[in-house]
């Protein structure tokens, strides 16, 4: 028994050693890999290295056919033969892998992303760079090939976002590239990476930062003694030139770059220096000159078969042939150009949904690569037990050290993992949120010109104005979405500047002094000093500006807001935001710094996205942000933030490098934009009271009823409040979110006052919850509209509340003559209507005591005296009648006169209708009699007479 177990343990070790010999293959070395180089580079003829490499194949010697493949692909390349270039790089992959190389995987793949690239594809370019990235990043040998091959994967990827226009990732990619380089000591890598650099500058119109980094390319390629970086940074220098205005300069540039371009024999990049300098002599007015270096443009860009030179070539045609007149030939050469720039947009399109394909793919293989290591894990574990088994005691203590170290390695792996998803998760978010930016640029930029257009309408211009403020305001908070992402992205370096950080703090502060101004806020800045060190001009700018901001936000008028920066103890910057405002409560900051995280306050509304962004820029930086508040005294944000000498020399601060002006999207109101109150010119027309802080939605909400009603607007619950009162208008339309008062407050005032408790009230806010509508209706509104809501929606609203109130009022008119109010007999439409309708009642029943009154105490009874004794206006008396009964307080008090005259007729007959006239309360029989009759349809004396009933007279 025992001798079987002995055997099968022994049969099990050698089929395991089996297994593992076989799953082993060679080492190349570095020296082989050199040898390699060597003969390949050693054979110049083109026909002699294919016949070469066939050989090296069919003998099995994969690593110098790799070499030969890779070598022959990149003279194709050169040659713009394309097609045979991504061939002969796809056998050097294929081969590759067979060898089971890794570097010459990734040199093979890096390869066909740059063919790709040269052939306007940028969506696979894009694949084959990111797989080579992240092969690099998977080696676990630090080896100088290892990391040459990763900054070559970082230079292709920077150079498909510089492609698609991404500056910004570009250049955070870019200057990942440059330290790379840098630790690797090669100056012909640091010069690409700098030229790149500069023209992402020379794109954002930074000429002086342009010039520093194209300079400092042309000394590394220099270093190198690589003609064609040479060549090119003559071309960036004319490039300059050229926009600077100095063509004599630009054209000497241009031509030294042609003359070192034609002797390195790459079409391509000549290509370029000769359209530039075409483009110059066109711009200078040597048109034949332009044209004969076209005609040899287009020749070589047709060879190449490269659409945008091909685009470019024509586009100069246009302006050649349109500067001499020959506009037959400029309209064929504009309609080419167009063609081809059309294909190149399409192709671009096409790029994009590729890229989405790509990335659903890969993250499908990862998942099955994911799914395929657990299997091999699995199977380690087996081999473990087996080991364990055959070794007893001392292999079970093996295999638990085992066991601990593969754990420990799974854990590493599945940090990793999450560690890449976050990443593209990151990425996504950061894509995503950029192609916002684009219909954002086509509104910003139509509502801009409609606006500045002075032959359109004030009205249309006024609503393109609108237009172009909510846009900037949506810009903003994208622009602060993607600063969060490129702030949490592990790639990029910051772009520090030397300077007086604390003479920047002060500027920057100074930058808000006028929008604190705006609110009648002090804004105090206690910086002062020198402190000349290496920071962020930029990073600066966002957290000063979203600290600055929400202090003026969220601090009332009259209040005052402290800035203060100093150097502390080891080189650490102590900067403080103090505010009078209404503080934060205690529950709320733990979450303060949470992305989207909003207080809640009726004060200001805002995105949650500041201080989030505050926050990761500090700890970025290895800082900490610290809160002091309390509610209703004010709030303290104190951020502690070391600084420290980068590691190479910073540029110092440019022209450019100014503190930049607050978000739109914070002071886009003011005074001046807020509309006034516009009269209607058609009689009789009802009035509207709008009490919006936002003037833009005050505005629009105006624009919707301004042909139809009298238009009202207070900016505040408490200026609304007061305007009712004085206005008594017929419908008031509030927002919930006010400073002051809110919403709710301005209901409910309206609600309690006896001059203001009649008019209908609608609620328009963007707080869309039930409980929210629950409590509007219960302060008293009678209609509650979401944001956006339909113009249509809120003009049949207005309409059916006034109909409502011409119900209720024409149920007042229905009483006895006009005269003193009863209650009417219809049950009311709602328990709103029913509160209104009492509250109506009892106002009624007030006037009548108060003209009973004047009346019987021989006092005058004319609408002043009323008024006085209602401690009302005429104004608010006439208003307030009118809006309840659709009567004029001079008709309401004769017809309760007239209705007391009937009562004396038909209950004292004795006296004489003399003596009915004076105790009613007419000054005038006449007028009495006049009176009586026109409303009763018969004389005084006819209806004593007669002795008709109410009824009777009525029918009469």
């Amino acid at each position: 028994m025992k001798t079987d177990l002995l055997r099968h343990l022994w049969i099990l070790l050698s089929l395991v050693g089996v297994v593992s010999c076989a799953q082993t293959h060679r080492t190349i070395t570095q020296e082989e890999r050199e040898v390699a180089d060597s003969l390949v580079m050693s054979i110049r003829d083109l026909d002699s290295l294919i016949h070469q490499q066939k050989v090296w194949e069919e003998q099995g010697d994969l690593l110098e056919s790799v070499t030969a493949l890779r070598q022959l692909g990149k003279r194709y390349r050169e040659e713009g033969d394309f097609a045979m270039a991504l061939e002969a790089h796809n056998r050097g992959l294929d081969q590759a892998e067979e060898l089971q190389d890794t570097l010459s995987i990734v040199r093979a793949l890096n390869d066909m992303g740059t063919d790709y690239r040269r052939m306007d594809l940028l969506a696979p370019a894009a694949e084959f760079h990111t797989k080579a990235l992240r092969l690099c990043e998977q080696q676990r040998d630090t080896t100088y090939m290892t990391r040459k091959n990763r900054v070559i994967s970082l230079n292709g990827l920077a150079n498909v976002y510089l492609a698609i226009g991404n500056l910004e990732r570009a250049d955070s990619v870019l200057r990942m590239a440059l330290a790379g380089e840098q630790e690797l000591g090669s100056p012909l890598g640091q010069a690409i990476n700098y030229a790149n650099i500069g023209s992402i500058f020379e794109q954002q119109g930074a000429i002086d930062s342009a010039w520093y980094y194209y300079q400092q390319s042309m000394a590394y390629n220099r270093q190198a003694a690589s003609d064609l970086g040479v060549g090119l940074c003559h071309t960036y220098y004319g490039s300059l030139y050229e926009r600077q205005g100095a063509y004599d300069k630009a054209i000497a540039e241009y031509t030294r770059s042609y003359e070192i371009m034609s002797r390195t024999g790459d079409d391509w990049h000549m290509l370029n220096a000769l359209l530039a300098l075409a483009n110059v002599y066109q711009t200078t007015g040597h048109t034949d000159q332009a044209l004969e270096l076209l005609k040899e443009a287009q020749t070589r860009a047709e060879q190449l078969q490269s659409l945008s030179h091909l685009s470019n070539i024509y586009r100069i045609y246009y302006d050649c042939y349109q500067q001499s007149g020959d506009y037959r030939r400029a309209l064929e050469c504009y309609v080419h150009s167009s063609d081809l720039s059309d294909s190149i947009v399409d192709m671009k399109k096409i790029n994009n949904i590729q890229n989405i394909s790509l990335n659903v793919e890969r993250a499908r293989n990862e998942q099955n690569m994911a799914k395929q290591e657990q299997v091999l894990a699995q199977e380690r574990k087996t081999k473990l037990i087996g080991y364990s088994i055959a070794g007893i005691l001392l292999l079970l203590a093996l295999g638990g050290v085992l066991l601990g170290g593969y754990i420990t390695r799974l854990r590493a792996k599945t940090y990793h993992q999450l560690k890449s998803l976050s990443k593209m998760r990151e990425e996504f978010f950061t894509n995503i949120t950029h192609e916002f930016r684009t219909p954002l640029t086509v509104i910003n930029g139509l509502s801009r010109e409609i606006a500045e257009d002075v032959n359109n309408s004030t009205e249309l211009r006024t609503q393109a104005q609108v237009i172009n403020r909510q846009g900037n305001t949506l810009l903003s908070l994208i622009n602060q979405l993607l600063d969060i992402a490129k702030v949490k992205s592990a790639v990029g370096n910051e772009d520090y500047r030397h300077g007086n950080i604390l003479a920047y703090i002060q500027m920057s502060v100074e930058v808000y002094q006028q929008f604190a101004a705006q609110k009648e806020i002090s804004l105090e800045n206690n910086v002062s000093g020198t402190w000349h060190t290496d920071f962020i001009p930029n990073y600066i700018d966002k957290v000063l500006g979203n600290l600055i901001s929400n202090a003026i936000k969220y601090t009332p008028e009259g209040g005052n807001i402290v800035v203060s920066a100093s150097q502390q103890e080891s080189d650490t910057l102590l900067l403080s935001v103090s505010d009078s405002g209404i503080g934060i409560a205690e529950e709320d900051k733990a979450r303060l710094f949470d992305p989207f995280f909003q207080i809640d306050s009726k004060y200001a509304v805002g995105s949650g996205i500041g201080l989030a962004l505050v926050r990761q820029i500090v700890s970025s930086l290895g800082g900490s942000i610290k809160v002091d508040s309390e509610l209703g005294s004010g709030s303290t944000f104190t951020i502690s933030l070391p600084l420290q000498k980068i590691g190479q020399v910073a540029p110092p601060l440019m022209t450019e490098d100014q503190p930049i002006a607050p978000p739109q999207d914070i002071f886009s109101e003011s005074i001046d934009n807020y509309p006034s109150d516009a009269p209607s010119t058609i009689a009789d027309a009802k009035r509207i009271l709008i009490i919006e802080d936002h003037g833009d939605v005050a505005r629009y909400i105006g624009s919707q009823l301004s042909d139809s009603y009298q238009l009202y607007y207070a900016s505040d619950g408490q200026s609304g409040l007061t305007k009712a009162q004085e206005l008594i208008p017929d419908v008031i339309i509030t927002d919930l979110m006010m400073p002051g008062l809110d919403g709710y407050q301005v209901c409910q005032g309206i609600r309690s006052h006896e001059l203001t408790n009649h008019i209908p009230i609608i609620i328009v806010t963007a707080k869309v919850t039930e409980s929210d509508r629950i409590q509007g209706f219960a302060a008293g509104a009678d209609a509650y509209l979401t944001k956006p809501f339909h113009s249509e929606e809120l003009q049949a609203v207005v309409v059916q509340l006034i109909k409502q109130r011409k119900l209720l009022y024409n149920k007042y008119a229905q009483q006895d003559n006009a005269s003193a109010p009863t209650l009417p007999a219809e049950a009311p439409i709602s328990e709103s209507e029913q509160a209104i309708e009492s509250a109506n009642t009892m106002f009624l029943h007030k006037v009548v005591d108060v003209v009973y009154l004047l009346i019987a105490s021989r006092s005058k009874t004319d609408v002043a005296t009323v008024a006085t004794k209602l401690f009302m206006s005429e104004s608010q008396l006439y208003r307030k009648l009118s809006a309840i009964t659709d009567l004029s307080p001079a008709a309401y008090i004769q017809g309760i006169k007239l209705s007391r005259a009937k009562q004396l007729i038909d209950k004292s007959p004795q006296m004489t209708l003399t003596e009915v006239s004076e105790v009613s309360g007419f000054a005038d029989y006449s007028g009495f009699v006049r009176a009586f009759k026109k409303l009763y349809g018969v004389t005084p004396s006819v209806y004593k007479r007669s002795g008709l009933t109410d009824e009777e007279s009525q029918s009469a």
